[in-house]
């Protein structure tokens, strides 16, 4: 992973309640993206494809948790027996054949094999020369591309089987094209509608919310009182237990074995690790009735950001672009514009100008982290060529900023099966 050259991210995708259900996983050669031909031409990358190796080495939980993930194939790599030769789970692994794949016998034979040993298959558009019996017997999804020119067609054609096969339909951009589609037979959903910037104020910030603003507004300070700070956690049950949690995992926190107290706690951490463990739990906390997803992404775009940190010879800004990262959906959470929604908080003025006005150098940062998630993969050439930061080094942070977000994910489940197995015992 040191020095791949294999950009990789995964999209989420929803159901209408805007759930997350599954993801698709994106790949693309850093070093071909101005090539006319396709990725993983011939048969030497066919046996040998770098996004299958990836997923084998790490697994498909740091890209999608314990959900599906959604993968392409090309035909060599069908006719090769994948994934199930890698021995990838049906459970994990949803195949995705692209328009490009001919579905010749030899392929029409893995892929029954494949759907024989549990596999689901996906058809990334409807696949020329295949016939309507054909594919229905094949495919499990149909994947359809809402801004593509022929997607009104291509929905048009396939709607009379709605109950045949379930839709799975991609660059949604906004929540009112979401809501035309809701009444699809379980299908899936992905796109940005779901984390669009907000640019009109939905009201009045919600009570349970106020306090946990208060306390981001005060730790955000140059040089906050932690007596202050720990009066205000201790005023929120939620955010108490969850300091508490936090303080007395993995062994205890610099030597202190157990912590029964938030007054306690917040001293033992000082105003660096305070503000750090706030800034998460808040944001978090803040974006409990908002989808699942955006907590997930606002804290892989902070250590993302954190991570890039030096290789943008921004070394001593990485907390501030942590922050950064971590507040980049404050808009969203909020239900504000992001302008006001930052003024909610304080903040460090170069994190403002990154958020609210898209400029500063550490937008530079945050403008290839929105460029990479939206796999806009030329644009994110254009910007580590600018800074001069090679495409490993931000594939790299990528990567890292995935297995830390795992890592934290199961030290929290780990937490909580101890509080239950606590409170079992009492």
């Amino acid at each position: 992973m040191e020095n791949t050259k294999y950009f990789i991210v995964a999209s989420p995708l929803f159901d209408k309640k805007i759930n997350s259900k599954a993801y698709y996983l994106q790949v693309q050669n850093s070093e071909r993206l101005f090539d006319a031909g396709s990725d993983f031409q011939g048969l030497g990358d066919a046996m040998n494809a770098p996004h299958l190796e990836l997923l084998s080495a790490l697994g498909t939980e740091p890209f999608a948790s314990d959900l599906p993930l959604l993968v392409e194939h090309n035909e060599y790599q069908l006719l090769a027996g994948l994934p199930a030769t890698l021995g990838f789970s049906p459970e994990h692994i949803i195949v995705v054949i692209g328009k490009e794949v001919p579905i010749s016998g030899a392929v029409f034979m893995k892929c029954m094999d494949l759907k024989d040993k549990g596999y689901k298959l996906a058809a990334n558009g409807i696949l020329p020369g295949v016939s309507p019996d054909l594919f229905f017997e094949l495919f499990n999804y149909l994947i359809l591309d809402y801004e593509a020119n022929d997607f009104k067609r291509d929905f048009g054609a396939m709607r009379p089987h709605i109950f045949k096969i379930k839709f799975i339909i991609n660059n949604i951009p906004d929540m009112d094209a979401f809501n035309t589609l809701t009444h699809l037979h379980e299908a899936r959903y992905s796109g940005k509608f779901y984390s669009s910037p907000v640019d009109k104020d939905a009201g009045d910030i919600a009570p349970l919310k106020i306090n946990a603003l208060h306390l981001l507004s005060q730790i955000n300070q140059e040089d906050f009182e932690i007596t202050e700070a720990a009066a205000i956690i201790e005023r929120d049950p939620a955010l108490s237990i969850s300091l508490l949690k936090f303080i007395n995992r993995a062994g205890g926190f610099r030597g202190v074995k157990k912590v029964e107290n938030i007054r306690q706690a917040v001293v033992i951490m000082g105003q660096r690790e305070i503000r750090r463990w706030a800034a998460v739990a808040i944001t978090t906390q803040l974006a409990e009735d908002r989808p699942s997803e955006i907590t997930r992404l606002s804290l892989i775009r902070a250590k993302f950001a954190e991570n890039l940190a030096y290789a943008y010879e921004l070394g001593t800004f990485a907390p501030l672009l942590f922050i950064a990262g971590l507040f980049s959906l404050l808009d969203v959470i909020l239900e504000k514009p992001m302008e006001e929604a930052i003024n909610e908080v304080a903040v460090d003025p170069r994190v403002h100008r990154a958020l609210v006005e898209q400029k500063g150098e550490m937008y530079e940062v945050l403008d290839l982290v929105y460029n990479y998630e939206k796999c806009n993969w030329i644009e994110c050439v254009t910007n580590l060529y600018r800074n001069k930061v090679t495409n490993s080094e931000a594939i790299k942070a990528f990567m890292d900023a995935l297995i830390w977000y795992r890592e934290m994910l199961e030290t929290i489940d780990e937490d909580d099966v101890e509080t239950e197995h606590t409170a079992a015992g009492a």
